[in-house]
């Protein structure tokens, strides 16, 4: 079985897709690493190159490829507002200041924030995605007070094997 993680940028969907593959002896995708083995950069320098609206048909291209999996545990970037394949979706939700709290931690922010309000454009951004994020998700999990092994056990609570 697919197992797929949506949720926005900063809520660690690349990390418990590492953590539950190697839980469940199955593969890990990230369909940011996907997109960058595709076109040779990452999503971050393309976004910034093509603008949102190119960014996303590349995105698509690259989700194709998804399909073709049998099982595996998969990462979807942030913008990915659909499901782009069959699988259990589980959607990785956190309240605004911990996703931003996660973020501000790495090197680079995403691509479409304002860099003069990095905070205020990131909420507007999210609070347009959740609705998407809760139609396609099979379940959701809360992770702000939890550490990436318990959301593991739960996600491995969903029947996920």
């Amino acid at each position: 079985m697919k197992l797929l993680l949506c949720g926005p940028p900063g809520v660690g969907k690349t990390t418990i897709a590492h953590l539950a593959a190697a839980s469940l002896g199955q593969e890990a995708v990230d369909t940011d690493d996907l997109i960058e083995k595709t076109f040779g950069k990452p999503p971050y320098e393309l976004y910034k190159m093509y603008g949102e609206e190119k960014f996303r048909v590349l995105e698509k291209t690259t989700l194709v490829k998804l399909a073709s999996l049998q099982h595996g545990v998969i990462a979807l970037g942030g913008g990915i507002l659909a499901r782009p394949c069959e699988g259990l979706i589980i959607y990785l939700q956190a309240s605004y200041a911990t996703l931003f709290e996660r973020l501000s931690r790495r090197p680079k922010l995403p691509a479409f924030l304002d860099s003069r309000q990095p905070k205020n454009s990131y909420i507007e951004r999210v609070a347009c995605r959740l609705p998407h994020y809760e139609a396609m998700a099979d379940r959701t999990i809360a992770t702000d007070s939890l550490q990436p092994e318990s959301i593991v056990d739960i996600i491995r609570g969903c029947g996920v094997e």
